[in-house]
């Protein structure tokens, strides 16, 4: 099969000048996430979350804002929560937000897991989830 990884979001494969869209990596009810090369820092990889084109109320538009915000926040106060980079809109008006790429097995790939290993999980997910509900 000679079909391509992913459809771009942008038409010239170079986003903001600076990141090279390589494939698609995970998708959702708002979103989907792109792998890419962060060009300007010497091809790092990171992943790039874009509202998806179905996706044209206000509201959501507001939320996915919203998102973008919040993990950059949320990111500067614990390692247990994904860093988020950079935000922007693209020439065709779809907002994005780029944040570190992990590398690394989804969850579902790890099950069933041996007890340490869904302890210590669940230890870091309650920290990020801690850090995320603790009011300043």
């Amino acid at each position: 099969m000679n079909q391509s990884p992913f459809t771009s979001p942008s038409s010239t494969g170079l986003l903001a000048n600076r990141y090279q869209l390589k494939q698609l990596i995970g998708s959702g009810g708002m979103g989907e996430v792109f792998l890419a090369n962060d060009i300007l820092l010497g091809g790092i990889p990171v992943a790039i979350k874009f509202l998806t084109q179905t996706v044209v109320d206000s509201k959501m538009q507001q939320d996915f804002v919203r998102e973008a915000l919040m993990s950059a926040a949320l990111s500067q106060k614990s390692l247990h929560i994904v860093r988020a980079y950079d935000y922007g809109v693209n020439e065709k008006g779809k907002p994005y937000y780029v944040m570190e790429y992990l590398c690394g097995k989804s969850l579902k790939d790890l099950i069933p897991l041996s007890l340490p290993m869904f302890l210590t999980l669940s230890r870091q997910i309650c920290l990020g989830l801690q850090c995320a509900h603790h009011r300043h």
